[in-house]
């Protein structure tokens, strides 16, 4: 008998991030070929179970006065690369936005006028029994 206090395994799964192959951080750390096998697998799964994975976009804002942060050509690099490492069927590629008149940027704060917008893959890792 197995006893869940409520859907099986959504209690387990719930401080998992859910993301499938982790996002673009991917090529960042110069693992190309990995990164490459982890991109395709992810197009991969997310044809064949679309009953419990789909894409998930994420907005990623760019704040001109903070020297802290990666200038934005190369995150435009990191993001190219991660667009073009495998061949992307199901999920869409990455973009620029202008977060002023781009509804994502409605709940920002008004210093964050670019960012980018980038895709990737999310589970319902509670619902694989399914």
């Amino acid at each position: 008998m197995l006893a869940e206090q409520d859907d099986l395994a959504s209690h387990t799964s719930s401080a998992s991030t859910k993301l499938i192959h982790g996002g673009p951080a991917l090529p960042r750390a110069l693992r190309v070929r990995a990164g490459a096998q982890a991109l395709a697998e992810r197009e991969g799964l997310l044809r064949s179970a679309p009953h419990i994975m789909w894409p998930l976009r994420f907005v990623m804002p760019l704040d001109p006065d903070d020297p802290s942060l990666r200038p934005v050509w190369m995150i435009r690099a990191g993001l190219f690369l991660y667009d073009h490492l495998a061949r992307r069927e199901v999920l869409p590629g990455s973009r620029t936005v202008d977060l002023r008149s781009h509804p994502a940027g409605g709940p920002l704060n008004r210093r964050f006028r670019r960012g980018f917008i980038y895709s990737d893959g999310w589970v319902d890792d509670a619902a694989w029994w399914c």
